[in-house]
C-alpha cells in the first residue's frame, strides 16, 4: 500500500508513531531483569479533626525464604494517601487546609510530604515511598522491618475533618539477572 498521497509531514508523523509502537512492544515483551513479588494492604481509615490533628498507623514487613540465600532480597514500600476535607457546618469552604505525612522506617523518619486540599469535598492523592531494608536481606531466612505512617493536619483556624484512606504496596526483588524466585519465598505486609 502506497502512502504517496499523504503529505510529507503526515508520513513523518506516521513513521514516528510506528517506530514508537514497535519500541513499546519490544520493551513490553522483554524478559524482566530479576524476579519480583508484591504484597498489598488496604489500611484502616484515618480521621483528623481539631481534637485529634495527628494519627499514625504501624505496618510490619516480613520476608521469609525456605533457606538462607546469599543472593539478597531488596524491596520498597509505596503508600498512597487519598485525602478529603469536609469543612465545618456553617464554616467557610474557601480555606485550603494542608495534610503532612511521612513514613518512619525502623525508627528513622523518611522524607515528609505535604498535600494542600484545594477544594472542600474533593479528593487528592499523596504518594510516599521508602526502601524496606537499609541493607539487602542476605544470608538469612527471615528479614523484618517496621514502618509507621504518620499524618498531621493543619490545626486551627481551619476547622472541619480530613478523612484519609490509604493503601500500601510492598515490592521485593532479587539482584539483577537473578530470574528465579527463591524457594519458599513469602512476602507479608500487615497493619499492626
Amino acid at each position: 500500500m502506497s502512502l504517496s498521497w499523504l503529505s510529507p509531514r503526515f508520513r513523518r508523523r506516521a513513521a514516528s508513531l510506528l517506530l514508537l509502537a514497535g519500541s513499546a512492544a519490544m520493551i513490553a515483551t522483554s524478559p524482566p531483569d530479576s524476579w519480583h513479588q508484591e504484597a498489598n494492604l488496604r489500611g484502616r481509615p484515618i480521621r483528623l479533626d481539631a481534637g485529634s490533628p495527628t494519627d499514625s498507623r504501624s505496618m510490619s514487613v516480613v520476608v521469609t525464604q525456605s533457606s538462607a540465600s546469599d543472593k539478597g532480597v531488596q524491596g520498597g514500600l509505596r503508600v498512597e494517601l487519598f485525602a478529603r476535607w469536609i469543612p465545618p457546618a456553617g464554616g467557610s469552604d474557601e480555606a485550603k487546609p494542608w495534610l503532612r505525612a511521612r513514613l518512619v522506617r525502623d525508627g528513622v523518619p523518611q522524607e515528609t510530604k505535604v498535600l494542600v486540599l484545594e477544594r472542600a469535598g474533593s479528593s487528592a492523592t499523596l504518594p510516599l515511598y521508602t526502601g524496606v531494608f537499609s541493607q539487602p536481606c542476605v544470608k538469612t531466612r527471615r528479614c523484618e522491618a517496621s514502618v509507621q505512617l504518620e499524618v498531621e493536619r493543619q490545626a486551627e483556624p481551619i476547622g472541619g475533618v480530613i478523612e484519609v484512606d490509604w493503601s500500601a504496596s510492598l515490592g521485593v526483588h532479587g539482584p539483577d539477572d537473578e530470574l528465579e524466585v527463591p524457594k519458599g519465598l513469602e512476602v507479608r505486609l500487615t497493619e499492626d
